[in-house]
This record gives C-alpha cells, structure tokens and sequence, in this order.
C-alpha cells in the first residue's frame, strides 16, 4: 500500500500463495507518504489488478543503494511464480 495504491485482496492472495508455494516469508510494506507507478495503473480503463513488490534497498533513492542479489533473486522468483498462476 502506499498513498495511490491499495492492492485488492485477490491479487494480495495471490502473492501470498506464490509465497508460500516458493517458502518465502513476505515483509508487507505501507508507505503512506510515497506513491509508485501501480496506482496510476490500477486506475487504467475499467481498472486493472496490480499490486507492488519490492525488495529490501539500504539507502534508497540516493546515488548508491545497497542490495543483497539474494533478495533481488527472490524477488523474481515470486514474481514469475505469481504471474504463471494468475487466472488458473
């Protein structure tokens, strides 16, 4: 969730259970002070499903952030597994 976006609970649900299928353990994130790009997608047309995810970032949004590429790998691997068992 941040200030444009709220993920509806069947995509929220879908997520979750990628994760789990995958032993993943998510970290929820509400940034009521931010705004990403998914509200604005959410908002196309008649509406269209979208959540956020992200990873762990240390300094984000300065020159240089700090990441662990295996939280970035996990990341991916949720985000495949989500959209391969969308609409199944």
């Amino acid at each position: 969730m941040d200030a444009g976006t709220v993920a509806p609970l069947s995509v929220k649900q879908l997520i979750e259970d990628a994760a789990d299928a995958l032993g993943l353990t998510l970290q929820y994130e509400v940034w009521p002070g931010g705004r990403s790009d998914t509200g604005a997608i959410q908002l196309t047309r008649e509406g269209i499903l979208a959540a956020g995810i992200s990873y762990p970032v240390h300094t984000a949004g300065a020159a240089e952030a700090l990441v662990d590429l295996a939280d970035v790998e996990a990341t991916l691997r949720l985000l495949v597994a989500a959209v391969q068992t969308f609409g199944q």
